[in-house]
């Protein structure tokens, strides 16, 4: 159990008070892990501490628990130092461990760090509502401790920032002042953290409600157990409110909806039906029609993905805070008139900037014109939309590369096939084990290095620290990761191509199979 209560846990308190509970009575259940956001807010938070106005600051040393980072707090302030990193503060039951501090007799000055530089307000001009908890909770706690707050910092990359050289901590820390929006929400985070106190006395969990968060949750395939199965928790193309207004209505199930005749749009009529009946459906006409678009194998047929970086601290020329680019490509090809299946592939160093070379190979990979199905086209076509602008020499390959993207989730996202083990979610790790369960080779999990893209993205910004050995073994993961992420394509667009009784369908399978005996060796 955890015995204060913390901005982290206020802010999942205003979430969802079920996940709330379960985290203050059992944070052992919910182990933090690191991910590339949070490796960046590290790698910003240096960066802060590099800045003019931070010259004398003094790092608390680092504390297992609460207690022992209260006790280094007192014994730093005592040693005379003013301007702390990571000091610990305790009133009554709540504490904060504070990024930044300068403490002058009883007056103090906060800094909150975070290392996004976009939404960070709303366009009412207000702190967006997790940051505005975070500072306005440690802003409390502080008066409540005795200090007289003066000042209060969010510390955040200045978003008109661009890189050119060496970067100066000063020109790309923005610090804006905070301090009357924490003054005039201090009232609302009172009431938050005394209802948040008194979930904490209940005898068991609060009864579940639907919030934003709910997709995400650690907690999502216990929490609607009392709905039973096939509920509305995952019900397509409906918000959390929608969700929380036909539970309401006493609907907890798809078998509800159809019983209370609640008003469905098309798509989720198709889905609880399919749901219902347990059997896909399947808009043969419509996936026939975008077979045909392909125009394969008249023509060879493309299956491309890329894996980008997004550094909170740019590190190409030119960049601002978080951009994002591309460090690497898988590529599967089917040959025209039923040629083999061959793969190419393309990943940085780490080190240099990899764009150029990224896309002059890629223009070479895809100079035979072809259709090129990619899997959601927020990424691929904005990265070439990206080139095009960046290299004026290669703007006429590059275009057609962009005019011949084709995106394969759209069968999907559509439902023009859907089947009950999708849920509410078309992405690729789900389509693939629906259609090839507990198959080995199409298993990210059984992968020796990246396994989604988070892992590539720590393990691209890995790559220029690492020693040679551990490099390639590094890199060789981040291969097989995107390579597979491509041939996942290939293998939906042929079970597609089966399920809609495509005539050519088991020649193109045999092309398959005899790619998969020489890469995966079986």
């Amino acid at each position: 159990m955890s015995s204060y209560l913390t901005k982290y846990l206020l802010r999942d308190f205003n979430a969802c008070p079920t996940l709330f509970y379960q985290k203050f009575h059992h944070p052992e259940a919910f182990p933090s892990a690191d991910n590339f956001a949070t490796l960046q807010g590290r790698e910003f938070e240096k960066m802060v501490k590099r800045c003019a106005r931070f010259a004398n600051l003094k790092e608390i040393p680092y504390a297992q628990n609460d207690e022992e980072g209260l006790r280094n707090t007192v014994r730093v302030l005592q040693s005379g130092f003013s301007l702390l990193a990571e000091a610990s503060f305790r009133a009554e039951k709540l504490f904060t461990r504070a990024d930044i501090v300068e403490i002058k007799g009883q007056e103090i000055t906060l800094y909150e760090i975070k290392s996004k530089s976009q939404n960070i307000y709303k366009k009412s001009g207000a702190l967006n509502d997790d940051y505005l908890t975070d500072v306005t909770f440690q802003y409390h706690l502080l008066l409540k401790a005795g200090y007289q707050v003066s000042k209060v910092y969010l510390c955040h990359p200045n978003e008109n920032f661009r890189r050119h050289g060496e970067i100066d901590p000063d020109e790309f820390v923005a610090f804006d002042d905070v301090t009357a929006q924490c003054r005039l929400h201090e009232k609302e985070i009172e009431k938050q953290i005394d209802a948040a106190f008194a979930c904490t006395q209940e005898k068991a969990a609060p009864v579940h409600h639907f919030n934003a968060g709910c997709g995400d949750c650690p907690l999502k395939k216990t929490c609607f157990d009392d709905f039973g199965g096939d509920n509305i928790s995952s019900l397509i193309r409906a918000n959390y409110q929608k969700k929380e207004e036909l539970a309401g209505q006493g609907i907890h199930t798809f078998a509800d909806l159809l019983s209370h005749q609640a008003t469905l749009d098309p798509k989720q009529q198709i889905q609880v039906e399919s749901v219902l009946s347990n059997t896909p459906h399947i808009d043969v006409a419509a996936i026939r029609k975008f077979m045909e678009g392909l125009n394969y194998p008249k023509q060879p047929l493309y299956f491309l993905d890329f894996e980008t970086l997004e550094p909170c601290i740019p590190d190409l020329e030119g960049f601002h805070a978080n951009q994002i680019y591309p460090t690497q490509y898988s590529l599967h090809k089917l040959e025209k008139d039923y040629g083999p299946l061959k793969h190419s592939e393309f990943l940085g160093d780490g080190i240099h900037d990899p764009r150029r070379a990224l896309a002059e190979q890629l223009c070479e990979d895809l100079k035979e014109p072809g259709k090129i199905l990619i899997y959601n086209k927020a990424m691929e076509p904005k990265r070439i939309d990206d080139f095009i602008a960046l290299y004026p020499d290669l703007k006429k390959p590059l275009a057609l590369i962009r005019k011949n993207m084709v995106d394969l989730m759209e069968i999907f996202s559509k439902l023009q096939y859907y089947e009950k083990a999708f849920g509410s979610r078309y992405s690729i790790k789900v389509v693939l084990p629906a259609f090839y369960p507990n198959d080995p080779i199409l298993d990210y999990h059984a992968l020796p290095g990246s396994q989604n893209g988070d892992d590539a993205q720590i393990d691209y910004y890995r790559l220029r620290t690492l020693e040679p050995k551990e490099k390639e073994t590094v890199r060789s993961g981040m291969l097989r990761y995107c390579h597979l992420d491509t041939f996942a394509e290939v293998k939906v667009w042929l079970k597609l191509l089966a399920l809609i009784a495509d005539p050519n369908a088991q020649r193109i399978a045999s092309l398959i199979r005899a790619y998969e005996r020489d890469y995966f060796k079986i």
